[in-house]
């Protein structure tokens, strides 16, 4: 919702006002297809949708994968050095320097 509320007032902008443009010509989407029938209020709201939405869907997926995945991942290492046995730990850390001898080695 965050995402959509920075982004609401530059894309859909203001209808006229007459009481302040005499005249004048409203900003951004509502400016130019303005909302007074019903129509153009529902045109107006559809081409703000096609706007907004696939902003909100990229902001989505990229607070996913660089917020998301990684605390999911330091949560789960947290987990498993916390709840498991003090064996199945050394196990693994033996097997992530023996990759990182492969690597350097390769």
């Amino acid at each position: 919702m965050l995402v959509f509320n920075l982004f609401q007032d530059s894309v859909l902008g203001v209808s006229t006002r007459p009481e302040k443009w005499v005249g004048a010509k409203g900003k951004g989407i509502r400016g130019w297809i303005g909302i007074n029938t019903a129509f153009n209020r529902t045109l107006c709201w559809a081409a703000g949708f096609a706007v907004l939405f696939p902003i909100v869907i990229i902001v989505a997926h990229l607070f996913c994968r660089f917020v998301d995945e990684p605390s999911i991942r330091l949560a789960k290492r947290i987990e498993a050095r916390v709840f498991s046995s003090p064996d199945v730990v050394l196990v693994q850390e033996m097997k992530s320097q023996e990759r990182v001898k492969n690597t350097r080695l390769a």
